[in-house]
């Protein structure tokens, strides 16, 4: 069973490669299963707002904010709760459909070695910062989610510098880097893909 894991920035197009990824698969007659590990993180988003009185009117809404503070506060409470039940639903899919390839377009640090124990080919995605950034206002989220949300730093370590533009020592002012690349997951040699897009009209 082919499994494929998407890791990169907010806004750089996991979510998108993974449903181009899927119809290209389906259309050469593959059976493809998409699992995000963050996937309780929206069951409960969708029973936050219902309690607050503000339904959601589907699954695609995403609170930035209220997703950041329940991924802190679960990890908190149990740092592998997230793996757990994904690790639960990926073994269940393996059983139900073998043939299918598996595809997370979700990927956090904290959860790498799970990810990767199960069998999962780490892949990043990239695109420039500008393209990112437009991406996220065209969601119009209910509200803007951190660029670097502390369920991306493992519990008691510097933040997860696992991408080349972090390793290379670019890292953000403040966020503690105290990683090499031969620290990084990256040193594991993961497929990289870049979503930049060119504009029209542009050489």
């Amino acid at each position: 069973m082919p499994k494929v894991a998407l890791y990169g920035r907010p806004g750089a197009g996991k979510s998108s490669f993974a449903g181009l990824l899927a119809q290209e698969l389906a259309v050469a007659g593959a059976d493809v299963l998409t699992l995000k590990v963050g996937a309780p993180l929206y069951e409960l988003q969708a029973v936050v707002h219902a309690m607050a009185g503000r339904p959601l009117l589907d699954g695609s809404e995403q609170d930035g904010q209220l997703l950041n503070a329940l991924g802190t506060q679960l990890r908190r409470i149990n740092p592998v709760a997230l793996t757990e039940v994904f690790t639960r639903r990926v073994r269940q899919a393996e059983v139900a459909r073998p043939d299918a390839v598996l595809v997370c377009d979700d990927l956090r640090a904290p959860d790498v070695e799970a990810v990767t124990g199960l069998g999962f080919v780490l892949v990043e995605v990239t695109a420039p910062d500008a393209v990112r950034l437009a991406r996220k206002q065209e969601r119009a989220d209910l509200s803007a989610g951190d660029e670097h949300p502390p369920t991306r730093t493992p519990a008691g370590g510097p933040p997860p510098c696992w991408t080349p533009s972090c390793c290379s020592g670019r890292c953000p002012p403040g966020t503690g880097c105290t990683h090499t690349p031969s620290q990084s997951p990256t040193s594991r040699r993961p497929a990289r893909l870049s979503t930049r897009v060119r504009r029209s009209g542009s050489s």
